[in-house]
């Protein structure tokens, strides 16, 4: 095989891959769920949210250059989930010219609860696999999580 041909396999591979993930999602409406349905969070608001519910207490500057958006907009979004006792915003205690944000105990509940949500959906679907393909499935999926480990760690800080 030549090195053009392996380079087109792989892009190949990789668009394959990509069409059955989007297949996956929409074949099973993974967000489709009654308790998905019923927050009144605007979508901006639950990037926020599950943006501090993995990354945890986050200055408000990393949170903007992070989701790609505007330090007012980041701002706005704060105050709405603030008001909804969602998220808080407070001082660093090393450095006064930084602001922190992190989830509440209402906010950690509420995007655990949602992400619980979404694992029982993909679990339904594991336990229907054969143990053959179920071992696959869980290979590549730590292989996945290897390449994106690997590529947090080369990321800069809050992209």
């Amino acid at each position: 095989m030549t090195a053009t041909a392996v380079v087109k396999d792989r892009a190949s591979s990789i668009q394959a891959t990509l069409v059955s993930i989007e297949e996956l999602y929409k074949s099973r409406r993974a967000f489709g769920a009654a308790e998905w349905l019923e927050i009144d969070l605007t979508m901006a608001q639950l990037k926020v949210l599950f943006f501090l519910y993995a990354e945890g207490p986050t200055r408000v500057t990393d949170v903007a250059t992070s989701l790609g958006v505007t330090l007012p907009t980041v701002t706005t979004l704060l105050d709405r989930l603030e008001e909804r006792r969602l998220a808080r915003r407070k001082g660093s205690p090393t450095d006064r010219r930084v602001v922190l944000c992190r989830l509440t105990q209402a906010g950690s509940r509420l995007a655990a609860e949602l992400w619980q949500v979404s694992r029982e959906r993909f679990r339904s679907l594991l336990e229907a696999l054969s143990p053959e393909d179920l071992d696959q499935v869980a290979q590549a999926m730590r292989v996945l999580v290897r390449a994106a480990r690997k590529e947090r760690k080369s990321a800069p800080r809050g992209v």
